[in-house]
């Protein structure tokens, strides 16, 4: 078995890293308008901002010996983006998972406790449902990615902030082809449905029922635990709580709905031991074991997380 398929039976609770490419647009760092955060790892300045950044969340794990999920800044590092700037997709992606394994090793004492994704998103816009391809097209646009992370050695390919349940299909299905390990998250609402309508136990159910190989679990993003809490008993939901298999959460720190906070500004923000608290409230009440930050999160929301889970 796998070390992180192994972590997840085993451990109660696995750390998963804040907000990234937020924190970097307000520290006013230049992204590429295509590779967003990939675009750093080519370059010192980037990379010493970025090792920074995911050096304040391991801290975290180093400080109360918890394992924690660093993810690989691929999110918008597929064949589209990558094609457009001229780079090549493999090196792209060969070199951010190098620079974080690079960042990993320097935590010996965390050898095998902290995991790396390889991050991928939708094609279109993450808050526009209607940008989203349709499955056949999204399994044949995803792979090349999808097999340049397996190539590359991660842990597992996470799929996140996904508007369309039928966008993750797709790139369930091509994850399937490629044989690696898959995590799909969801944006969510409030009212449990993902961007696109779909009520999210319906969604782990139509992923789940593919003929491939199942994600090794389902989670959501963007989105406050108490609004989740709220999320988790609308509709067809009721019975996530029970099925094990919806399990992680990436949490905002607002209370905005995700459009809300789509292009906004100024910052909005929960207090960071009220947040951790809802999370931890996740957690014990509806087995929510993998639990991280989103936007307007930091090391300190990490920090406040990880001390109510591993102190409480």
């Amino acid at each position: 078995m796998r070390t992180f398929e192994a972590a997840l039976m085993r451990e109660d609770a696995i750390l998963a890293e804040g907000a990234v490419i937020e924190r970097l647009r307000r520290r006013g760092a230049l992204l590429d308008e295509h590779l967003l955060a990939a675009s750093l790892v080519l370059e010192e300045e980037g990379r010493e901002i970025l090792r920074e950044i995911y050096r304040s969340y391991i801290d975290v794990a180093a400080e109360t010996g918890l394992s924690i999920i660093i993810l690989a800044p691929t999110w918008k590092a597929g064949t589209g983006p990558c094609g457009r700037t001229g780079l090549d997709m493999d090196m792209v992606n060969s070199a951010c998972v190098g620079f974080i394994r690079e960042i990993a090793s320097e935590y010996p004492p965390l050898e095998g406790r902290i995991f790396i994704g390889g991050l991928i998103g939708s094609r279109g816009d993450a808050y526009r449902p209607d940008e989203a391809l349709p499955s056949g097209e999204a399994r044949r646009y995803h792979a090349p990615q999808i097999e340049a992370l397996r190539d590359g050695g991660v842990d597992f390919v996470m799929a996140s902030t996904l508007p369309s349940v039928e966008e993750a299909s797709g790139i369930a299905l091509a994850t399937g082809d490629a044989g690696a390990p898959l995590v799909v998250s969801y944006v969510a609402r409030s009212d449990g449905r993902v961007l696109d309508g779909t009520f999210l136990g319906e969604a782990v159910e139509r992923i789940d029922s593919l003929g491939c190989d199942p994600p090794l679990f389902h989670m959501a993003n963007c989105i406050h635990p108490a609004n989740f809490a709220r999320a988790l008993g609308r509709g067809d939901n009721a019975t996530l709580a029970t099925s094990g298999r919806l399990i992680g959460l990436q949490a905002n720190a607002s209370r905005l709905d995700p459009e809300e906070l789509d292009g906004r500004e100024e910052l909005d923000a929960d207090d960071p031991v009220r947040w951790a608290g809802a999370m931890a409230a996740l957690h014990g009440e509806f087995g929510i074991k993998v639990l991280g930050g989103c936007c307007g999160t930091d090391e300190t929301y990490i920090r406040r997380l990880a001390q109510f889970l591993a102190y409480c």
